[in-house]
């Protein structure tokens, strides 16, 4: 592990993982070539024109992720070991995902170079605002994910889902940036956002990284539907101003009613069956229509057997199971925030 700068020419790499992504990957490679030294692509097997985008783009590097399955720790340690062994050590690492784009003013070099020149081990927090269109408006967060690191060499720890991106624990020294600010475009396509929700409610099922308990609160569309909906607010026009005088425009969108997402639901049918999933929030989706749609595009590996959503009483169980879990979730968090101010009287 670095305990020191090796030289004074830090660089800004930028390390992101794709899978299909053409529908915002210029948009994205666009505003990153601006500030970033490197871009570091990871590939995993996308079958539209990414990588075709990637090549029009001369500080892009595409690298292969061979795998066929979703693990966030193995796809964040391949873009960090590679982004060492190609770039070094001692650069600053900036984790993005392709439908995190940044606001304009936030492309400014002069801001990076303060942070280039941060110390060694160093976690730095950005803004993530989630962006919404039909009206477009954005819900703005708090500083709460670490997008950047200053590399110092310490080892990759990660999770399959929800997991850090970047090396670094709670221990590291931290810097909080409010001239930083990313938009989240995932909202946007709100069909596949939707069907995204849903694949990771079956990925922590056969993984059993989520309890039955919480993936029902965590992606129950009762829940997640209402994300941020009194705290929308207009998107502040110097975001996107200068995309627009660039003649960028982030705010086109494809979107498609049964799309990637649902095919990733339909393998995983094929590879578990329907039990598995059977008192998962998963079934809003009406996956036997999904399954037509593909099996018309002879797509392989589909299930051959209807996917015929549970009866009543199942869907019963699962609701009522629903808003119980979300009932005591909530009281918990009510008993330990009371708590907590018992124990902070003095």
């Amino acid at each position: 592990m670095l305990t020191h700068r090796k030289d004074l020419n830090t660089k800004i790499i930028v390390i992101t993982p794709i899978k299909d992504e053409e529908w915002i990957l210029p948009s994205f490679l666009w505003a990153c070539s601006r500030f970033a030294d490197h871009i570091l692509i990871l590939d995993q097997q996308s079958s539209d024109r990414s990588r075709e985008i990637c090549e029009e783009f001369p500080k892009v590097t595409v690298i292969d992720n061979p795998s066929a399955v979703y693990n966030e720790a193995d796809r964040s340690h391949l873009l960090v070991s590679n982004a060492r062994r190609l770039f070094g050590e001692g650069n600053l690492l900036v984790a993005l995902d392709s439908d995190e784009i940044l606001t304009f003013s936030s492309l400014n070099i002069k801001r990076w170079d303060q942070l280039r020149s941060l110390p060694l081990g160093t976690q730095i927090y950005f803004e993530k605002s989630e962006i919404f269109s039909n009206p477009w408006n954005c819900v703005r967060a708090n500083c709460s994910f670490a997008y950047a690191y200053v590399d110092d060499g310490a080892e990759m720890q990660g999770l399959l889902i929800h997991s850090r991106r970047l090396p670094g624990d709670d221990k590291c020294k931290t810097y909080i940036t409010s001239q930083i600010i990313l938009m989240h475009f995932a909202h946007v396509r709100w069909t596949e956002w939707c069907a995204r929700q849903a694949i990771y409610c079956m990925i922590e099922n056969v993984n059993q990284s989520k309890s039955h308990r919480n993936r029902s609160c965590y992606y129950a569309p009762r829940f997640f539907l209402r994300f941020g909906a009194k705290n929308r607010v207009p998107i502040p026009s110097d975001w996107l101003e200068g995309y627009s005088s660039a003649g960028i425009d982030i705010l086109s969108h494809t979107t498609n009613k049964y799309n990637a997402f649902h095919l990733r639901g339909l393998k995983m049918f094929s590879q578990h069956g329907i039990s598995r999933f059977r008192f998962d929030p998963i079934w809003w989706i009406n996956w036997e229509d999904a399954r037509l749609y593909f099996q018309q595009q002879a797509i392989a590996d589909l299930p051959t057997f209807p996917l015929i959503r549970p009866n009543v009483f199942i869907r019963s169980v699962q609701t009522v199971s629903e808003l119980l879990y979300f009932s005591l979730k909530i009281l918990f968090g009510f008993i330990r925030t009371f708590i907590s101010g018992l124990i902070k009287r003095p």
